[in-house]
């Protein structure tokens, strides 16, 4: 039976099955290709690390052996920082600012490859107040880890807050671009247009939030305004 070449699951078990048949070549083969697939699973190292023993190589064994227990380590503090997310947006829900603060500090600090931590931690610190630059800092780390549009728009509007509006606009485009449904972006787009006087760009904004939102009175007002200025241009 084929497998696809990019099925680490796939050469994980068929490893495991080939390592329990004594077929200890064709379990490293195929537990290598699932390692180099996904290195981040740990029970593909610990297998691989197996075979490798019985087939007695035992510094690639310790070296794979060494690598899972750093990954399981990983999935630990993965699972923790995710309860302390969980703590944390519930504090958030009962104003309890601060200890949601300390709570997605300690997430952060135990999974920092973790974006959603570093993000629900740039919006408490925003929603407190007084750590604006901080924010900001933490909302482009999570944008290394992840690029995704709902961080690159609360990026935007924090950089808005800053009085950083040639970057915040940056962030609004490329909110707006991830995901075109993002209406808000659009709407902070159409208002620095308008503000600019930039006629087609509110047409082109205040377009795409009516085909998202068609009852939206003030996009739809934008829109003919726009429509007017360009008609006399």
């Amino acid at each position: 039976m084929a497998i696809d070449s990019n099925d680490a699951e796939a050469y994980y078990y068929l490893g495991s099955v080939r390592l329990k048949l004594n077929d200890t070549d064709g379990a490293i083969a195929a537990l290598t290709r699932a390692v180099e697939v996904n290195g981040y699973e740990s029970a593909s190292r610990l297998a691989l690390a197996t075979a490798l023993s019985k087939a007695g190589r035992s510094s690639e064994s310790q070296e794979q052996s060494r690598k899972a227990s750093a990954l399981k380590e990983l999935e630990a503090n993965a699972g923790q920082s995710r309860v302390l997310l969980g703590s944390a947006v519930q504090h958030l829900a009962g104003g309890d600012i601060d200890t949601a603060i300390g709570e997605l500090r300690q997430a952060v600090k135990l999974s920092p490859e973790y974006p959603e931590a570093q993000t629900q931690l740039a919006l408490a610190l925003l929603r407190k107040g007084s750590h604006d630059a901080e924010a900001v800092q933490i909302l482009r780390r999570a944008l290394e880890l992840k690029d995704d549009a709902g961080t690159h728009l609360q990026l935007g509007m924090a950089l808005e807050k800053t009085g950083q509006r040639t970057e915040a606009l940056t962030e609004f485009r490329r909110a707006a671009e991830l995901a075109p449904s993002t209406v808000e972006a659009h709407r902070r787009l159409a208002k620095a247009a308008m503000a600019a006087g930039d006629w087609k760009a509110v047409v082109e904004e205040s377009t795409a939030i009516l085909a998202w939102d068609s009852d939206d009175a003030a996009a739809r007002k934008e829109l003919t305004l726009a429509q007017r200025h360009i008609k006399r241009s």
